[in-house]
């Protein structure tokens, strides 16, 4: 509670000061000697007392240490005091009931007593006073009072006295000052207040007789015998008829004597009606003084018929008015007669009123209209807030009850907004314009509110009060009364505020209201040894219970064993469902260890709600926005769970949670089973904000959950589950596992029902946040306002907000008070409050030396694995390794999550014991980066793989050929791509063979984008090879070699598909109809490298795994790797450009003189790069075929420069090369040139057909001819050399060609889109194979093209 008091420096106090207002955070029975302490600290106080009284023996909230009271410091203990809040009932006592000190209440003695203004014993400051007006006497058998020639006469009930008598019933009045005698008795309080603030009710009636009939029957009675004796003696002449006269002065005496007694009669009885008016009136309009007086007395708190506040007659002050009394039947000439100065009372259908005047005038009306908000107990549900500058705000009010004091409009506005339903007064302190005044002024209005606000003079309203020095004037624009204020002085006032607020009664039922703010920290304090402590006793309780917020009467606290095992929280937007939530966790950690309850979040808000708390140490888990899949995820980690602690409930052989933690404390056979065998089991709490998601979209989860919910209260599994809209989300099997309840505010009276059984949740105002109802099992809602953290930097001290002097700006804890410079700084967030707990927490937990908690659903995995990133999780052996295989390299490609072992793990692939491995996806999915991940480990490791890639995605575009790596191809080589495939099958052919691999060096293919290469060699004609790559893929695992393949959905439907059994899918990108020859799983988050895996490298069927992507800046491999310790063998692409000398380096036999002719060193060609020669017996035609610019010349150069062996014969340049020709012909037919010279012709078939016959007879004569000519089909009609050609057997071919430039020669050649100069096709026997023929040295390399 807040102890509101005031602490006044006394004559022998060590320091001398102004009068200082506290408010102390204390709780209720704490020791007055804590409280001595706590303000000796702060303002260096000796000792102190209260009503005489030593402090250090009384009790906070038993009188007379209650609020309002006035610690006094250097008093001393002065035994029989009283309390200064509280006077002691007189014998006799003087009220002022109006004037400038009304509400004063004098104790009277025996004894004479001067009255007056100044100077008297009884002073009053009315200027109408004079100094000493009168003389008040008290004798054992009589009071008087005697007029001291005063100014303005002494009235005794209306009369001006010399001397008179008073009885209780007696009213003085000296000058503008209403005063009375009343005897000091207990009744005095109920007689006073019985009626106040209730209406007078209807007019009194005064019944009288209704004589109209009677008049008209009395002129006809008395007026007939009249006229009939007058005219019988006119008509007859006989005077004696004149006797029927006498009857009618009969008729009209008789009732004029009884009238007479009638008007007596009810002029008594409306003298009495007016006299029972004017005490009805006194009676429901007490004055100040005898609402000062009643207070003292234990009737002021019986309980009455509350009312709205627009049934409130509020007094303004006292004035001359008719009395309200009517005649029956009625009398349209009676006029009610003046009841002199009777109370003036506030019309309650009047709801806004301002007042304008001095601002001691205003204050003092104001003050008065508090007393009576405060004192009718007709008025006892009724709020009130005060609102205003802090310098007008009458502080002493701050101990009436139901009084809110706000400085700034947001808090008065949210003040306001708090009590909803509540219509209450509103006072306006502050006369100044203010668009934030008026708005808060409208928004009363609008909800019901009475409100009366100062105002300056001058300003339009429709009913306003002007205090005019001694007058006022309630104006209208109907209407004007004038009447005498009642303006009650702040002494006057701050003295009823004390005694009030010292009340018993009135201060249990204060105390009995729910508050509208409540900080955890009050109600556990979150210091480490007070967290140790509750640790340390928690540990040997059964229950799970922690104080979640503060009820009227108690704290309200909750208990997961007891009252669970599961929680319900309903809560519309802003209720404070979210904060709730935070706080049951932040409670439950700061009872329990994390050994003994541990929390699950499952927040589906993006985080904001749980995610403050994700630090505490009791958390294993922050899951938010979960998918179809991570929610099927969680639940198999939950199955998971509930079978681990099935398992080790049954090896402990007991029934439930608590035996189990018996049994591992060896409480029950000990030296059985101990805490080395059984592993510490805490209960585990699932907090689920906003599970609606789960009914709206995954109704089967939620079924799951509950069925996991029905096993958990034996095995300490609890589940909290929160929504904001509760109708229609609480099934059947949630109402029969929950049995407590908790609704905030809900949107309508039906939800309220779903949740607690009543409609109370319903009328929960906006603007309070927090408030809430809970339900245990069949119980009654009980209503509570739910405990919110406090702020880290939140000052914790003992004294809480101290005040400044009372002169000054006052500020005072549970005010509404904001200054600007509080109002501009930003609210803490979640986070920022939570943060003083989790430190605390943690500081205790790894104190004992805490340690990881084991979650039991595993994180989830992260959107993205480096190859650089060390994993460390020990991964899952596989299920199905390969037979007949050593382990061999080993590559790691991600992390794989095994939700049904609750952990995370590292996904290796061995080649050698997995097998192949297929990478299913589109461009960007991820694939490409697994792959080049997986390969550069394997070439990167200690074990020795040789790789060999054909890319058809460019995903090895980067890789050189050199070390562990034997070849690359990409689809611009598909012919070497075969090559490589080729190569491959020879080797797995030969390994066979031998029927063993040991010793071999594991082989390792990798096939990129295999619908590429798929449609690539099914469009020429290398369709074979595709047959090629699955008799690679299906045979050579047993022969060494593995085969990694990517693609989408050609490799799906290839079939070579079966016999890769490790495969991963990677959805991202993909689309349904691309998925539709995939296995069916749920939609995952659609992340790069994020894959559905299944194979021999895993000991389930299928799991969730984020593969590796590599370094994005780094060359592949990533590494430096070994030297390989055997050459791989190489498949590589033929060189653009080769120099002659380059190639003679490479033949070994190109210096050999012994050697015949047969052969010539052509260039380098073959996988290897090999020096490539062609057969040319003696005799022979060798014809090179390209087109220009192919190379031919260059050909013929190289040659002498190849073959230096040979003798050769050209034209020299320049020279006629028909006449040349036609004179070696002479030559070599006079045996003039030596056979075996190898003539070279270049453009042949630009030559005479002289010149081609005789050509065409040297080989006859034992010359051997290399002769280029460009391709032609009339070749064979022009050039006779083509024939001898033809028949030899062998050619090249140069430059550009089709399909069919091998025609003829017989053969079919590959099509090379591109070739550079140089690039030939040897055709010899029957087979091709390509070469790049050398050029000489001295020629320059093309532009862009580099020499080998």
């Amino acid at each position: 509670m807040t102890l509101h008091c005031t602490l006044v420096r006394g004559p022998r106090a060590l320091q001398q000061g102004e009068p200082v207002e506290l408010a102390l955070d204390m709780g209720e029975g704490a020791p007055g000697a804590l409280l001595q302490a706590a303000v000796g600290t702060e303002f260096g106080t000796g000792d102190l007392t209260v009503g005489g009284l030593p402090l250090i023996g009384l009790t906070v909230g038993t009188p007379p240490l209650m609020n309002g009271a006035v610690l006094v410091d250097g008093a001393g203990s002065e035994p029989g005091g009283t309390s200064p809040g509280r006077h002691e009932q007189a014998p006799l006592s003087l009220m002022v009931h109006a004037g400038p000190s009304a509400g004063l209440v004098i104790p009277l003695e025996r004894g004479t007593y001067r009255i007056g203004r100044s100077g008297a014993d009884i002073c009053l400051p009315d200027p109408d006073v004079s100094r000493v007006h009168a003389v008040l006497t008290i004798s054992e058998t009589a009071v008087t009072i005697t007029d001291n020639a005063s100014a303005n006469a002494t009235l005794v009930d209306g009369r001006k006295v010399r001397t008179a008598f008073l009885s209780t019933a007696s009213r003085i009045r000296c000058g503008g000052s209403v005063m009375s005698i009343v005897f000091g008795n207990e009744d005095y309080g109920h007689e006073s207040l019985g009626a106040a603030g209730v209406g007078i009710g209807e007019p009194i009636m005064v019944p009288r007789r209704h004589d109209a009939g009677n008049r008209t029957q009395l002129l006809l009675t008395a007026g007939l015998p009249l006229l009939l004796g007058v005219g019988m003696a006119l008509v007859t002449g006989m005077w004696m008829f004149l006797g029927f006269t006498a009857i009618s002065a009969i008729v009209v005496l008789a009732p004029a004597m009884s009238g007479r007694r009638q008007r007596r009669l009810l002029a008594a009885a409306i003298e009495q009606a007016v006299q029972q008016d004017r005490t009805r009136r006194r009676r429901c309009s007490p004055s100040a003084a005898e609402l000062a007086f009643a207070t003292g007395s234990s009737a002021s708190a019986t309980a009455q018929e509350e009312v709205d506040c627009n049934e409130i007659w509020l007094r303004l002050g006292t004035g001359p008015q008719k009395a309200r009394v009517v005649l029956d039947p009625a009398d349209p000439g009676f006029d009610p007669p003046e009841l002199g100065p009777v109370p003036f009372v506030l019309d309650p259908a009047i709801p806004s009123v301002s007042v304008s005047g001095t601002e001691a005038m205003v204050d003092g009306l104001f003050r008065f209209l508090l007393m009576q908000l405060t004192a009718f107990r007709s008025a006892a549900a009724v709020p009130v807030l005060i609102h205003g500058p802090m310098a007008l705000l009458p502080a002493s009010a701050r101990f009436l009850p139901r009084v809110t004091l706000t400085t700034d409009v947001p808090s008065a506005t949210a003040s306001l907004s708090a009590s909803a339903g509540h219509p209450g007064v509103l006072l306006l302190m502050g006369s100044d314009p203010d668009p934030g005044t008026d708005s808060l002024r409208q928004k009363a209005l609008e909800s019901g509110w009475r409100v009366f606000q100062r105002t300056a003079c001058g300003d339009k309203s429709d009913f306003i009060v002007e205090l005019r020095n001694r007058r006022a004037i309630l104006r209208s624009c109907l209407s004007t009364t004038e009447f005498e204020p009642d303006l009650v002085p702040s002494s006057v006032f701050d003295r009823y505020c004390r005694s009030l607020a010292s009340v018993p009664a009135l201060a249990e039922a204060r105390s009995s209201t729910v508050p509208t703010t409540c900080l955890l920290a009050r109600l556990l304090p979150i210091d480490p040894s007070s967290i140790a402590a509750r640790w340390k006793v928690s540990s040997m309780q059964r229950g799970l219970s922690a104080v979640i917020g503060q009820g009227a009467d108690a704290p309200r606290s909750l208990d997961l064993v007891a009252d669970g095992p599961h929680l319900l929280v309903a809560g519309t937007t802003g209720s404070g469902k979210s904060e709730l939530l935070r706080t049951i966790v932040a409670a439950i950690s700061l009872n329990h260890s994390p050994d003994k309850v541990n929390f699950l979040f499952v927040d589906f808000k993006g985080g904001s709600g749980l995610g403050p708390l994700v630090d505490v140490p009791h958390c294993v888990g922050m899951f938010t926005d979960l998918n179809e899949h991570e929610l099927e995820r969680m639940l198999s980690s939950l199955r998971a769970e509930v079978r681990r602690r099935e398992a080790l409930l049954a090896k402990a052989d007991v029934p439930d949670l608590p035996a189990y933690w018996a049994r591992i404390d060896g409480i029950d056979h000990g030296a059985q089973l101990g805490r080395g065998m059984l592993p510490t089991l805490p209960r585990l709490v699932l907090v689920i904000d906003e599970f609606r998601m789960l009914i709206e979209g995954a109704p089967a989860t939620l079924a799951e959950l509950m069925r996991i919910a029905t096993l958990g209260r034996s095995l300490g599994i609890h589940l909290i589950m929160a929504t904001q809209r509760p109708q229609g989300a609480l099934s059947a099997d949630i109402r029969a596992n929950v049995t407590t309840s908790i609704a905030l505010r809900v949107q309508s009276e039906m939800e309220s029902r779903d949740v607690i059984n009543s409609p109370a949740a319903a009328s929960i105002p906006v603007s309070l946040p927090g408030r809430a109802y809970m339900v245990r099992g069949m119980q009654d809602a009980e209503p509570f306002q739910s405990a919110i953290l406090s702020h880290g930097e939140e000052d914790q001290s003992l004294t809480g907000t101290v005040a400044g002097p009372a002169s000054g700006s006052l500020r005072f804890s549970g005010w509404s008070v904001t200054t600007g410079a509080d109002f501009q700084r930003a609210e803490p967030t979640p986070a920022e409050t939570a943060r003083p707990i989790i430190k605390s927490i943690s500081r205790v937990w790894d104190a004992r030396g805490g340690k990881p908690l084991r979650r039991p659903v595993a994180d989830a995995l992260p959107e993205s694995v480096s190859l650089r990133q060390r994993l460390g999780a020990a991964g899952p052996e596989g299920k199905r390794a390969a037979s007949g295989t050593s382990a061999g390299p080993n590559a790691r490609l991600g992390l794989v999550d095994l939700p049904t072992q609750q952990r995370i793990a590292e996904l290796c692939w061995n080649p050698g014991a997995h097998g192949n491995l297929a990478l299913i996806g589109p461009p960007a999915s991820g694939v490409e980066d697994t792959c080049r991940s997986a390969t550069a480990q394997l070439v990167g490791g200690a074990e020795e793989l040789h790789l060999y890639a054909l890319d058809g995605d460019g995903s090895f575009a980067d890789v050189a050929v050199q070390g562990r790596v034997g070849a690359v191809a990409s689809l611009n080589h598909l012919r070497r791509g075969v090559r490589i495939l080729e190569r491959l099958a020879n080797e797995m052919s030969v390994r066979q063979s031998q029927g063993h691999v040991a010793g071999e060096v594991p082989l390792l293919l990798v096939i990129s984008g295999w619908g590429s290469w798929q449609s690539e060699l099914r469009a020429g004609p290398l369709a074979w090879a595709e047959d090629l790559v699955h008799t690679v893929v299906r045979d050579g695992p047993r022969a060494g070699l593995t085969v990694v393949v990517t693609g989408d959905r050609e490799l799906v439907a290839s079939r070579m598909f079966a016999s890769i059994p490790n495969r991963a899918y990677f959805p991202a990108g993909t689309t349904e109809e691309g998925r539709l020859a995939w296995p069916r799983f749920a939609a995952m988050k659609p992340l790069r490298g994020r894959a559905v895996v299944g194979g021999n490298f895993l000991d389930v069927d299928t799991a969730v795994a984020q593969l590796m992507a590599p370094p994005p800046s780094e060359p592949w491999p990533y590494c430096a790797p070994p030297n390989p310790a055997r050459r791989p063998f190489r498949v590589e692409p033929l060189p653009q450009f080769v120099r002659a000398s380059q190639v003679v380096a490479k033949d070994p036999i190109v210096h050999s003189a012994a050697r015949a002719p047969r052969t010539l060193l052509l260039g380098l060609g073959g996988d290897d790069h090999e020096a490539v020669r062609i057969s040319l017996p003696s005799s022979a035609v060798l014809l090179a075929l390209g087109s220009p610019g192919s190379g031919k010349s260059l050909l013929l150069k190289a040659l002498p420069l190849l073959n230096p062996g040979c003798q050769w014969r050209i034209p020299p340049q320049g020279a006629d090369p028909d006449a040349f020709w036609a004179e070696f012909h002479r030559d070599a037919s006079r045996k003039l040139e030596s056979a075996g010279t190898v003539l070279l012709v270049d453009d042949a078939e630009y030559l005479s057909s002289e010149t081609g016959i005789l050509l065409a007879e040297l080989p006859s004569m034992g010359f051997s001819v290399v002769a280029t000519a460009g391709q032609s089909p009339a070749l064979l009609q022009r050039l006779p050399l083509a024939s001898l050609a033809r028949n030899h057997g062998s050619g090249i071919l140069l430059g550009k060609r089709s399909p069919h430039s091998g025609d003829f020669f017989g053969v079919r050649v590959d099509v090379e889109p591109a070739p550079p100069p140089g690039r030939a096709v040897l055709i010899e026997n029957g087979q091709t194979r390509s070469v790049q023929i050398a050029v000489p040295d001295e020629e320059v390399a093309p532009q862009g093209k580099r020499p080998q």
